[in-house]
């Protein structure tokens, strides 16, 4: 047992460390980066503070007791904000997007009492009821953990019906599709640490600790397990945060200092850095980057790309990859495998190749170089 504490302590340790990487990732959508590095370490503080009850590494910091049981009300409103940035760019930092974070302030001010106490008090609480096991809940307890509970799983939802509102409402392409199915899977991966947190509460109301030991280590597993999945994926796919293309391009656009013959010039800059010096190929090119690149403001790369050629960044660039790709595919001088090529191209992994291949070409690459159309 302490064995597998140790491993979720460790894990917890390491997930800071990826929360941390991510907030620093320059690359793409950075605010979305930063909220979702933000939910990274909350998540990860709460997986520690719970470790470090089994493992007793809390008597030595007893002020870090109950220092975690308010994050969870912020789980939400993280994940609300990150997927409103994620998929549309409208959310912002105005006074009333603060008003999400009222239940979080309220547990805050009624957990004050308890740590102003000194250290020995509250060593003491944890070596009277945490460690010996104690199964009496008080109702201060049960109602928190359950506002919780329905707080997450409300914004669960809201995020939910939000990214299925902008996939019906929307035009569909790939980046969006990609976004929602991200975020399809983030809320399933919430949905499941709802139940596990379900079933935490209700063995601590009816069975007093009796199964505390599973439990707690199977929630600790899976909180150990989602921390390294949304990290490794959010910094292994930069598809994923590309920066947001306005799909009201004329609202968005209406006071842009763009003319149509600074338009057209940047539009030929663009058809030279793609098919002349194939910057499609470096895998790490992103809206801001490409603009340094072409010496054209980012703003009017972006108008560019949604008002003359009606596609995102992601798309555009893709198309070229893809495209080189069938030729190298098809050539008869070429014995590179599927995954050599596509690293060649500028992909960073197979999966994403494959997926904007088929998407492209209406084929699997394997399929392509059997049968080429």
């Amino acid at each position: 047992m302490q064995t597998s504490v140790a491993i979720c302590l460790l894990a917890a340790g390491q997930g800071l460390f990826l929360g941390a990487v991510l907030f620093l990732h320059r690359r793409g959508n950075v605010e979305a980066n930063r909220l979702l590095a933000l939910l990274i370490v909350l998540f990860s503080l709460r997986l520690a503070e719970f470790a470090s009850y089994w493992t007793g590494f809390i008597v030595f910091m007893p002020h870090a007791l109950f220092s975690t049981a308010a994050f969870q009300f912020l789980f939400g409103p993280l994940l609300y904000a990150y997927a409103r940035t994620l998929l549309d760019g409208t959310f912002t930092h105005r006074i009333s997007s603060w008003l999400h974070g009222i239940p979080f302030a309220i547990q805050v001010v009624y957990l004050l009492p308890f740590y102003s106490q000194p250290g020995n008090i509250k060593q003491a609480v944890y070596e009277q009821s945490i460690q010996v096991f104690d199964g009496r809940l008080g109702p201060g307890f049960l109602m928190i953990e359950t506002s919780q509970s329905i707080h997450l799983a409300i914004y669960c939802l809201i995020v939910f019906f939000l990214s299925r509102g902008v996939i019906n409402n929307k035009r569909t392409d790939s980046l969006t599709s990609i976004r929602f199915k991200w975020l399809q899977r983030m809320i399933a991966g919430f949905a499941l640490f709802l139940v596990l947190d379900i079933v935490h509460l209700l063995e601590l109301v009816f069975f007093g600790y009796e199964y505390i030991a599973v439990v707690d280590l199977g929630l600790m597993f899976f909180q150990a397990a989602f921390v390294y999945t949304i990290g490794y994926m959010a910094i292994r796919s930069p598809e994923l945060h590309v920066d947001v293309v306005s799909r009201s391009g004329s609202i968005r656009y209406e006071k842009s200092s763009l003319t149509a013959e600074l338009a057209s010039e940047y539009l030929r800059r663009l058809t030279v850095a793609m098919e002349t010096d194939r910057l499609y190929r470096d895998s790490d090119l992103n809206l801001r980057t490409l603009a340094e690149k072409v010496q054209i403001h980012s703003h009017h790369l972006s108008q560019v790309l949604n008002e003359q050629l009606q596609v995102n960044f992601f798309d555009f660039v893709n198309r070229y990859r893809i495209e080189e790709a069938k030729q190298r595919l098809v050539s008869e001088a070429s014995d590179q495998t599927i995954l050599g090529i596509a690293m060649e191209v500028g992909f960073n992994n197979k999966a994403s190749f494959n997926s904007a291949f088929k998407k492209y070409a209406g084929q699997t690459p394997r399929e392509f170089r059997a049968n080429p159309q």
